[in-house]
C-alpha cells in the first residue's frame, strides 16, 4: 500500500454516489507519483492499493500487452476508473448479442453501480495505468465464467487477481 496520508483529505466521510467515484478516482489520480510507485512487468499485473477506510478504497493498476481482467462485478460495490495512461477496453457482458465495448484513453474516466458486470483490458501500444476507487470498499467480487453451457459466477476475495475464465474467453 503506498501512503495512504497524501490521500487523506479526499477521503470520503460516507458512501459515495458512482459520478464522484468517478470524480474521487481524477483527483487522486494527479497526486500519484507514478515513477516512484509503477513497477511494469510483462509477466504480471501491476496492482497497488492505495488506501482503504470505511468509505473508499482506491487501486493503481498497471496495463501492459494482452494483460486483461475477465468478465467480473464488484459485488455491493460502485466505482470509479480514470485512466492515467495509454488506453484500456471494457466490455460489457451482454447475452445474444456482442459485447458493449468502449475504448478510454489517457485523461478519461467513467463510473459504474454495483449491478455493473465487465472486464478490463490493455488496448495495445504503449503501457497503461489506471486508478479505480471503490465505494463501500471491496468485501468480495464475483467472476464469471461458462461451464457446459451455463454462466456461473464464483466469488472470489477482493485482493484476488482477476483474470479470464472458462469459455468467455472464447465467446468475447
Amino acid at each position: 500500500m503506498s501512503d495512504p496520508n497524501q490521500f487523506a483529505d479526499l477521503l470520503p466521510r460516507g458512501p459515495l454516489e458512482p459520478a464522484q467515484i468517478a470524480e474521487l478516482a481524477r483527483t487522486a489520480a494527479a497526486r500519484v507519483d507514478v515513477d516512484s510507485l509503477v513497477r511494469r512487468d510483462r509477466d504480471s499485473r501491476f496492482c497497488l492499493r492505495l488506501w482503504r477506510d470505511e468509505h473508499s478504497e482506491a487501486w493503481l493498476l498497471g496495463w501492459l500487452d494482452d494483460q486483461e481482467t475477465g468478465f467480473h462485478d464488484h459485488d455491493s460495490s460502485a466505482g470509479g476508473v480514470h485512466v492515467m495512461e495509454g488506453s484500456v477496453r471494457e466490455d460489457r457482458l451482454t447475452v445474444g448479442g456482442p459485447h458493449l465495448t468502449r475504448v478510454l484513453s489517457a485523461g478519461e474516466s467513467f463510473s459504474f453501480d454495483t449491478q455493473h458486470i465487465h472486464r478490463m483490458s490493455h488496448c495495445g501500444g504503449e503501457p497503461a495505468l489506471s486508478l479505480h476507487v471503490y465505494s463501500p470498499p471491496l468485501e468480495s467480487m464475483g467472476s464469471y465464467e461458462i461451464v457446459e453451457g451455463v454462466l456461473r459466477r464464483l466469488s472470489i476475495p477482493p485482493d484476488a487477481e482477476l483474470m479470464p475464465r472458462g469459455d468467455l474467453v472464447a465467446a468475447a
